[in-house]
C-alpha cells in the first residue's frame, strides 16, 4: 500500500470513503482532515456499530466504542487491506462491513522514506447563501520510514515502520491534529506451509488539546495448505486510551447543532482487550463428494474505564431560544465494565470449485457486566448456508447465501443501570437576563426541576432489563458474476432484516398531554399533504419524576435494507480499472431528532422511545448511510517515461433529513419534532468527488526516486453537504459546501 499509484489521503479511512465499493463515511478526509481521528462507517444503510474491524486475523472492534478499531489502520505498514460488505462466512459474527488489514511481513527487502507537503490553501467555492466547507484543511506535513528485509535467510524476515502526520482543519475553529504510528513485525517460517508472525503496534493522535493512544501486541500463526489439513490461531493484548472531549459549558442548540443527548453523553475513556482465535480446516472425500470441513473459536475479556460526560453543564437553545439548562452529576467513583465473549462454529463446504454448497452454525456467548443489579448474558444460536455454481468455460457463476448474525452491544449500553455513569438535571431556562449564560443561581431565570435523564443508575434513575435480548440481523445474498482473463463484472442483491432493537424507554409514558399545530407536512410547496402535527406537553406534576428501562420494546419500527450492488474490473497491461455502483433502500428508526451519524442510526440509543417529542416520526425513515445512489470509479494508468496517473471519483446521494417543526409554548420549553420520517422524501444534494494522482518515478542504479502530485476534489465543484432544516423561510437553505481543493506535493526513496 505504500506504493500505490492512486491519490492516497495517507489515512486508511480517507481510501475507504473514495475508493471502497458502496463505503459511506461521515468525514471528509480530503487529502488529510481525519489525522488525529476515527471515522464512522456504514454500507448499505447499516448502522455504524455493524462495521467489525480486524488486524492480523484478530478481531480489533472496540467493546467500549463499537464501529471503531483498538488499533488503527495505518497504510505504510500493512500489505493490504481489504473490505467485506455482508457477512460472507459464518466464522465471524459480523452483519456489517469488515476491513482487514494485515502487516508487512518482510520477506522481500524494503526500504522507503516517504514525505508529503501541503503547499497552498486554495480558495473556498463561492456559494449563493454564503455558506463554508463542513472541514477546510490548512496545513499537511507528512513523513514516513519503511524498512524491512531477511534477519535469517529463508528462516526470519522483520519489518518495521514509522509514520508521522501532522494537520491543521477549520471547522468552526482551528484544530491541530496529529498522528504518530509505529509499527514492528517478526516473521519465521520454520518450513514452506508454516509462518509466526509477532506484531508490535503503537499509536498516538492528538485532537487539539486532547491525546488519545491506541496499540497491539499480537501473534498470528498459521500451518498447512489448501488441499490437506490447515490450522491458524491468533491471539493478542490490545489497548486503547481515548479522551473525552474538554468543556465545563456547553452550547448547543438542538434545532440546529444536533440533539443534546448524543453530544453531552459520548462513549469515551480506557479499555483494554484480551483476545484469541483459532480454526482447522480439514479436507476429506465421503460417499464420492469432497468436503472441506473447517471448525474453530474465539474468545476475548475486554476492560472498560468509561469517561462519557462531554461537559458539566449544557445551555439548550431551540432555534436560538432559551430551552432548558442541563446539569450533569457524576459520581466520584469511576465507572467499570468488562465484557466478555466466546464463540464456536463449524462449517463444511461440499463440492469443487464449478459447484458447491455449505452450510455451518455458530454459537454466541456474550456476558456484560457494569456492576449493577442487572447483567446483559446472551447466548445465541446463529445459522449459515450457500451455494454456487460457476462454469469455468464461460466463467459464469451463480451465488447465494443467508446467513443469521448477533449485533454487538451498543455503545453506552452498559451505562444504564450504572449507578456511577452520569446523570443530569434538566431545568427550564429562561434567561431573564438575555445575558445568553445560565448565571449558577437557579433563581435567575432557571426554573424547578423539569427532569431527570440517564444514562446513569444514581437514586433508581435507569435500569437494564432482565428479559433484554440480543438484536438478530438475517441477511440473504443472491448475485451473478462473471470471471476473464482480462475483466470481471458483479452484480448481487442484498436483503437484511434486524430484530430486537434495543432503546431505552420510559416507563410511566403518561406524563404528558398532546397539542398540535398546522404543519406542511413532507411536500413543503404542496398544501394537499398539509397535517396537524402533534407534540406532547409535560404536565407540570409529573416535573421531576421518571425512570428509563433498557429494553427491547413491542414496536420498534421496521430495520430493513434492500441492495442492489454491480462492480466491474478491467485488468490490462497498462491500465486497470474498477467500478462499484449501489442502489440501497433502508429503512430504520432514529436515535435522535436529526440527521446526524449520532442521531439518524437505527442500532444508536438516543432519546427515541425515552422523550415521546423524539419518537415521533421516528420510525421509518431512511438511515444515516443510507446514500440512495452510490458510485465510484478508480483508475490507474501508465503513462511514457515511467509515468503513471491514478483517479478516483466517486457520487453518493445526499444525506436523508427531516423537517423540523418548532412547538415555542410547551411547559417544558420550546421542542422541535419532526415533520415526517427521514428521507421520506427530502435529502441533501448528491456529492461528488475527483481526486488524482501524478507521478514519475526514476531509476539511480538500485534506487527509485518518485515524484508525486497529489489532487483532491480537484474541480472544486464546491456542491452542499448539509442544509437548514427548520420549516420557516430558510427551510432548504444550504449551510455547508464540499471541502474545497487541496493540492499535496510529494516524495519517495526506494532503496
Amino acid at each position: 500500500m505504500p506504493s500505490s499509484p492512486l491519490p492516497s489521503a495517507r489515512s486508511a479511512y480517507g481510501w475507504l470513503e473514495t475508493t471502497a465499493p458502496q463505503i459511506v463515511s461521515n468525514e471528509f478526509d480530503a487529502g488529510g482532515m481525519l489525522v488525529g481521528r476515527t471515522a464512522k462507517l456504514g454500507v448499505h444503510g447499516t448502522s455504524a456499530i455493524d462495521t467489525t474491524f480486524r488486524f492480523a486475523g484478530l478481531d480489533a472492534t472496540s467493546a467500549l466504542r463499537p464501529g471503531t478499531p483498538m488499533v488503527l489502520p495505518d497504510v505504510v505498514g500493512m500489505s493490504s487491506i481489504d473490505v467485506t460488505r455482508m457477512a460472507s462466512d459464518i466464522s465471524a459474527n459480523a452483519p456489517g462491513p469488515v476491513v482487514e488489514w494485515q502487516p508487512l511481513d518482510g520477506r522481500q527487502r524494503v526500504g522507503m522514506i516517504e514525505g508529503f507537503y501541503m503547499p497552498k490553501r486554495f480558495a473556498v467555492k463561492a456559494s449563493p447563501t454564503g455558506a463554508q466547507p463542513s472541514s477546510q484543511l490548512q496545513t499537511f506535513t507528512d513523513g514516513s520510514l519503511l524498512l524491512g528485509g531477511a534477519v535469517a535467510p529463508g528462516r526470519a524476515s522483520a519489518v518495521l515502520s514509522a509514520h508521522w502526520a501532522k494537520a491543521q482543519r477549520i471547522e468552526k475553529t482551528a484544530i491541530d491534529g496529529t498522528e504518530l504510528s509505529l509499527v514492528g513485525a517478526l516473521t519465521f517460517t520454520p518450513s514452506a506451509d508454516e509462518r509466526l508472525q509477532l506484531i508490535l503496534n503503537s499509536q498516538s493522535t492528538t485532537r487539539g488539546a486532547l491525546d488519545d493512544r491506541y496499540g497491539a501486541a499480537q501473534f498470528s500463526w498459521q500451518r498447512g495448505a489448501n488441499d490437506r489439513r490447515s490450522y491458524r490461531a491468533a491471539g493478542g493484548y490490545q489497548w486503547m486510551n481515548v479522551a473525552q472531549t474538554p468543556g465545563a459549558t456547553l452550547t448547543i442548540d438542538s434545532a440546529l447543532d444536533g440533539s443534546v443527548f448524543p453530544a453531552l453523553f459520548q462513549p469515551a475513556g480506557k479499555e483494554r482487550a484480551l483476545k484469541f482465535s483459532g480454526d482447522l480446516t480439514q479436507p476429506f472425500t465421503a460417499f464420492g463428494l469432497t468436503h472441506h470441513a473447517k471448525i474453530g473459536g474465539a474468545a476475548e475479556r475486554s476492560t472498560m474505564t468509561p469517561d462519557l460526560a462531554a461537559a458539566t453543564t449544557v445551555l439548550e437553545l431551540v432555534n436560538l431560544k432559551p430551552a432548558r439548562v442541563w446539569r450533569v452529576d457524576a459520581s466520584a467513583t469511576a465507572s467499570s465494565w468488562t465484557s466478555s465473549s466466546a464463540s464456536a462454529f463449524a462449517n463444511d463446504r461440499i463440492g469443487t470449485d464449478t459447484i458447491w454448497l455449505e452450510g455451518g452454525v455458530r454459537i454466541d456467548h456474550l456476558q456484560a457486566d457494569n456492576g449493577g443489579a442487572t447483567r446483559i448474558s446472551w447466548t445465541n444460536l446463529y445459522a449459515h448456508a450457500a451455494a454456487e455454481v460457476f462454469d469455468k468455460k464461460t466463467g459464469v457463476g451463480v451465488f447465494g447465501s443467508y446467513t443469521r448474525a448477533g449485533a454487538r452491544l451498543p455503545a453506552m449500553a452498559l451505562a444504564w443501570g450504572d449507578v456511577n455513569a452520569p446523570t443530569a438535571r434538566v431545568y427550564r431556562w429562561f434567561d431573564t437576563n438575555q445575558n445568553g449564560i445560565a448565571d449558577g443561581t437557579e433563581a435567575n431565570g432557571v426554573s424547578s426541576l423539569i427532569t431527570r435523564v440517564g444514562p446513569g443508575a444514581a437514586g433508581g434513575l435507569t435500569k437494564i432489563s432482565p428479559d433484554l435480548q440480543r438484536p438478530v440481523y438475517d441477511i440473504a445474498v443472491a448475485g451473478l458474476r462473471v470471471e476473464k482473463t482480462r475483466f470481471a463484472v458483479g452484480v448481487s442483491a442484498v436483503i437484511r432484516r434486524t430484530g430486537n432493537s434495543i432503546r431505552a424507554v420510559d416507563d410511566a409514558g403518561t406524563y404528558y398531554t398532546t397539542v398540535t399545530q398546522p404543519d406542511q407536512n413532507a411536500d413543503f410547496t404542496d398544501a394537499s399533504d398539509d397535517q396537524q402535527l402533534t407534540a406532547y406537553n409535560r404536565k407540570p406534576e409529573s416535573f421531576g419524576l421518571g425512570t428509563y428501562t433498557l429494553t427491547n420494546p413491542a414496536n420498534p419500527g421496521e430495520n430493513s435494507i434492500y441492495a442492489f450492488d454491480l462492480t466491474a474490473q478491467y485488468r490490462g497491461t497498462g491500465a486497470r480499472l474498477a467500478f462499484s455502483a449501489a442502489a440501497v433502500a433502508a429503512k430504520g428508526t432514529a436515535a435522535s431528532r436529526g440527521f446526524r451519524a449520532d442521531e439518524n442510526d437505527p442500532m444508536v440509543i438516543g432519546d427515541a422511545f425515552s422523550n415521546p417529542n423524539a419518537t415521533t416520526n421516528a420510525v421509518g425513515g431512511r438511515t444515516y448511510f443510507d446514500r440512495g445512489y452510490v458510485g465510484k470509479i478508480i483508475g490507474a494508468f501508465d503513462l511514457p517515461s515511467h509515468f503513471t496517473l491514478g483517479i478516483v471519483a466517486r457520487y453518493q446521494d445526499g444525506q436523508p433529513f427531516s423537517r423540523l417543526a418548532i412547538f415555542e409554548n410547551l411547559n417544558q420549553g420550546p421542542e422541535a419534532v419532526v415533520g415526517y420520517p427521514n428521507g421520506r422524501p427530502t435529502r441533501f444534494t448528491f456529492i461528488s468527488t475527483t481526486d488524482v494522482r501524478l507521478q514519475k518515478t526514476s531509476a539511480f542504479g538500485s534506487k527509485q526516486l518518485t515524484l508525486i502530485v497529489d489532487g483532491f476534489n480537484v474541480f472544486n465543484i464546491g456542491r452542499e453537504v448539509s442544509e437548514y432544516v427548520i420549516g420557516d423561510a430558510n427551510f432548504r437553505k444550504t449551510t455547508l459546501i464540499e471541502p474545497p481543493r487541496t493540492i499535496r506535493v510529494g516524495v519517495r526513496i526506494a532503496f
